[in-house]
C-alpha cells in the first residue's frame, strides 16, 4: 500500500465544516515557537488589515465588543490572506472576555493546521488560569471545546481540564443560551480528551502517529512499516475496554481486515468463558465493561474514602473506628472493591450528650445555596426525586445512589456531579447519609469544582459547618490525591 503523499493535509475549508478537529501533528514533547502564525500580505490596506488593526487596539484597551469579532470574522472568511501574525494570546483572552469567539476559533485553526502546539498548549493554560474572567458566557465554551479537541491526543491533561471546566460553567450557568452545536462539540473534545488519555503511557512517536491518522482517516494510509505494526498491537490492548466513540474513531481509520480480525478474536474470547454470549457486538461487550469499570472504581473511592474519615476524624465527627485505613495500593484490588459500601458509609451514630443541629428547612437555606439549588433544578430537572431520596432517606437507601447506579446519575456523569452538589448545598437529615455525601462530593475530581462549595458550606453560622471543617482536615492529613500549593492553603482556610 502506497504512504500518502501529504501527510498533514486537513480538510478543505471550501466544503461543509467537519466535526473531525484538524492534525497538530508536532511531536508532544517539542515546543513550537511562541505565537508563530501564518502571515500573508493583506490585499487591501483598508481591508482586513486595517480592520485587524483596530481590532487588536480594542482588545488590548478591554473596549472589544462582540459585534468588533463578528465584523472582522466575516472580513477574514472572505479575504485570500490571513493578516494574523499579530494576534496573540492575550488577543484571545481579551475576545473571550467580551464574550465573543469568532476570532479565537479561526486562530485555533490555523494553529493547529500549522502544528503550533505550544500556542495551543499556551492559551490553554492562560484559559485555565484565568477561568473566572474568561469563560463568561456560553460563546466561549465553543472555543474551549475546539481548543480541548486539538489538544486531545498531545496534551491529554490540559484537554480533560478544558472539559472539566466546560462543564463545570454550564452547571452553574443554567441561564446560558446555547450555541447551535456546542453540545456536539463538547461532545468531540470528551472523546479526542479521551484518545489522549488511553495513550498517554504511550511513545511520543505513537501519539504523533495515531493523532495523524485518526484526524485524517480519508487519507491512504501505509500500515506495513514498523510503526503502523507497533502502533496497531498497542491498539489491540486497550481499543476493546475503549468507550464507543473512540472504538469508532479507530475503526474508521485502521485497515477493515485488520478491525474485523480484532472484533472477532474479542467475540471468540467472551464466548468462552461463558458468562457473555458470542454473538455480542464489540461496542456492546464495551459498553457493559465500561460501566462495570465505574461502578468499580466509585465503590473503591467510596470505602477508602470511608476508611480514611474512620481514622482521621474525631470522635465528634461521629467515627470511633481505630482500624487503620487500607494502603492506596490497595483500593485498586478486587479484594477492596469487594469490601461492603455500606459499612464505609454507615459511621457510627454521634453520641446523646452531643446531638445533631436540626436539618434546616429549604426556606431557611441562604441566599447562595437557593441559588445553587435553581441552577441545578433548571439544568438537571430530572434529579428531583434522587435529591429528595439523599434528603430524606437512610444511607441503606442512598447507598445505590451513591454508587452511580441510577440510569439519571450514573457514575462520572454531570447529572452525578450535579446530584452531590445538590445534596451538599440542601443537606441530607440523616447523618450518615449527609458525611457520606461531604466525603464523595469532597473527593470526586476536579479539587478546583468542589472546594468553592466546601469553603462556602464550612463558614460560621452555616449549617453543619463543622462537619466540613473536619472534611478539610481529612484531605489535608490523607492526602488522597494530588494537591497544589493553592489548594493546601484553601483546605487549610476552610479546616481552621
Amino acid at each position: 500500500m502506497a504512504k500518502a503523499k501529504n501527510r498533514h493535509r486537513f480538510p478543505s475549508n471550501d466544503g461543509p465544516p467537519s466535526t473531525t478537529p484538524p492534525t497538530p501533528d508536532a511531536s508532544p514533547g517539542v515546543d513550537e515557537p511562541e505565537d508563530r502564525m501564518i502571515s500573508k500580505p493583506a490585499d487591501d490596506q483598508f481591508g482586513p488589515n486595517s480592520q485587524l488593526e483596530s481590532w487588536l487596539k480594542k482588545a488590548e484597551d478591554g473596549s472589544l465588543t462582540l459585534g468588533d469579532s463578528s465584523h472582522l470574522a466575516n472580513l477574514l472568511i472572505e479575504s485570500k490572506s490571513w493578516p494574523t501574525d499579530k494576534i496573540g494570546v492575550q488577543h484571545l483572552l481579551a475576545e473571550m472576555r467580551a464574550g465573543a469567539s469568532a476570532i479565537t476559533r479561526m486562530v485555533l485553526l490555523v494553529w493547529a493546521k500549522d502544528a503550533q502546539v505550544h500556542s495551543l498548549a499556551k492559551l490553554a493554560d492562560e484559559i485555565i488560569r484565568y477561568e473566572q474572567t474568561v469563560l463568561v458566557s456560553a460563546e466561549s465554551l465553543f472555543a474551549v471545546s475546539e481548543l480541548s479537541q486539538y489538544l486531545g491526543i498531545v496534551r491529554p491533561f490540559r484537554s480533560n481540564k478544558l472539559n472539566q471546566l466546560a462543564q463545570s460553567h454550564l452547571l452553574t450557568h443554567p441561564d446560558w443560551v446555547l450555541p447551535d452545536g456546542l453540545k456536539d462539540s463538547l461532545d468531540e473534545a470528551e472523546k479526542w480528551t479521551h484518545v489522549g488519555l488511553l495513550l498517554e503511557s504511550s511513545s511520543s512517536t505513537e501519539r504523533v502517529f495515531w493523532n495523524n491518522r485518526l484526524r485524517n482517516p480519508e487519507m491512504t494510509w501505509n500500515w506495513e512499516d514498523p510503526d503502523a505494526r507497533t502502533a496497531l498491537r498497542s491498539a489491540s490492548n486497550f481499543l476493546p475496554n475503549a468507550p464507543k466513540a473512540v472504538q469508532q474513531l479507530y475503526r474508521e481509520a485502521v485497515p477493515e481486515s485488520w478491525w474485523d480480525l480484532m472484533e472477532k478474536t474479542c467475540l471468540m474470547q467472551a464466548g468462552s468463558n461463558g458468562n457473555e454470549p458470542a454473538s455480542l457486538h464489540l461496542s456492546e461487550k464495551l459498553e457493559k465493561k465500561s460501566s462495570s469499570f465505574k461502578l468499580i472504581t466509585i465503590a473503591a473511592m467510596v470505602a477508602l474514602v470511608g476508611a480514611l474519615g474512620a481514622a482521621l476524624t474525631s470522635a465528634n465527627f461521629g467515627f470511633q473506628s481505630k482500624t487503620p485505613p487500607p494502603q492506596l495500593s490497595q483500593t485498586t484490588s478486587s479484594n477492596a472493591v469487594a469490601a461492603p459500601v455500606t459499612s464505609s458509609l454507615n459511621p457510627v451514630k454521634p453520641s446523646p450528650s452531643t446531638p445533631p443541629p436540626s436539618p434546616p428547612q429549604s426556606s431557611q437555606l441562604a441566599p447562595w445555596r437557593l441559588r445553587e439549588i435553581a441552577g441545578i433544578q433548571q439544568a438537571f430537572p430530572a434529579l428531583q426525586r434522587l435529591q429528595r431520596t439523599l434528603h430524606t432517606g437512610t444511607i441503606k437507601e442512598a447507598e445505590p445512589i451513591l454508587k452511580g447506579s441510577s440510569s439519571i446519575a450514573s457514575l462520572r456523569t454531570p447529572s452525578y456531579k450535579a446530584l452531590l452538589r445538590w445534596a451538599m448545598v440542601d443537606p441530607p437529615e440523616d447523618p450518615a447519609v449527609r458525611r457520606a455525601i461531604i466525603r464523595v462530593f469532597t473527593l470526586t475530581p476536579p479539587l478546583s469544582d468542589t472546594l468553592p462549595i466546601l469553603e462556602k458550606a464550612a463558614s460560621d453560622g452555616e449549617p453543619y459547618s463543622k462537619e466540613m471543617k473536619e472534611m478539610a482536615s481529612i484531605v489535608l492529613s490523607a492526602r488522597p490525591m494530588p494537591l497544589s500549593t493553592e489548594q493546601v492553603e484553601q483546605l487549610r482556610k476552610i479546616a481552621n
